[in-house]
């Protein structure tokens, strides 16, 4: 299956341009390329459309393997973001409910909570940031398991 890189040069398009119409900057559309970076899936549909690719397509190609940061440099970027200080608090609780073996963060809302001590009344607007942060992937349609990816 072609690349991420490949499907770009097919549709004859430069990383400059891919990052203009998707609103990122072209250092990360290069991440993406060279699998350093995972697409969110925000961006997803706008690059099937560029590529003229399907969803399903594009997923495909996307969505292989990508090397799983070392806890302690997905922290360091989680520290370094632009995300509130409860979002990068939960985003660390995630990170410390990793299952080595899988690669994948599974707890419970309970457990999660609990851990981090948000209060009642922000724990909608953090997990809504959480999810929109790019830091994580759901895991199929689990509700609670995730795996750690770096955004950008």
């Amino acid at each position: 299956m072609p690349s991420l890189k490949g499907h770009r040069k097919r549709a004859g398009l430069s990383q400059g341009a891919v990052a203009a119409e998707v609103g990122v900057d072209q250092t990360i559309v290069s991440r993406w390329e060279r699998d350093v970076a995972t697409v969110p899936d925000k961006h997803l549909e706008r690059l099937a459309s560029l590529y003229s690719m399907t969803l399903a397509e594009l997923k495909a190609a996307v969505h292989q393997d990508v090397e799983v940061p070392p806890p302690s440099q997905w922290q360091d970027y989680v520290i370094d973001s632009e995300l509130s200080p409860y979002a990068q608090l939960v985003l660390i609780v995630i990170m410390a409910f990793r299952d080595e073996k899988l690669g994948v963060s599974a707890f419970s809302t309970d457990d999660l909570w609990q851990r981090a001590r948000i209060p009642q009344e922000d724990r909608s607007a953090v997990w809504k940031e959480v999810l929109e942060s790019g830091f994580v992937r759901r895991v199929g349609s689990a509700e609670w398991a995730f795996e750690l990816v770096y955004p950008y």
